[in-house]
């Protein structure tokens, strides 16, 4: 849940936003490793997603490779960058992403 901005002003303490998503594909060389399904390929392919905020701070983090994620995580943009919640006049609430399509 996303606690609202007055209770932040009323507690003196202020959260950052995120104001930029950025992902990543990347691609690379890896070894012929065993595991239990026999050997995976000579390449592997990750996700990486650059988010910052505007205290002017960058986090990386890394998921698994391949369109589909990639495309999902393009796709949850709007719910994390809040340029794009104003932008867009959205306000995501948790709810949101728990109902059907």
């Amino acid at each position: 849940m996303n606690p609202s901005p007055e209770l932040h002003a009323h507690a003196g303490l202020r959260l950052p936003r995120v104001v930029q998503m950025r992902v990543i594909p990347i691609a690379g060389h890896d070894g012929m490793l065993l595991n239990l399904s026999g050997a995976h390929g000579p390449f592997f392919t990750r996700n990486l997603v650059v988010l910052s905020d505007d205290a002017g701070h960058t986090g990386v983090g890394e998921v698994p490779g391949g369109e589909r994620i990639r495309q999902t995580l393009e796709d949850a943009r709007a719910m994390v960058d809040s340029s794009l919640q104003k932008a867009n006049r959205t306000k995501w609430r948790p709810s949101d992403s728990c109902r059907g399509s």
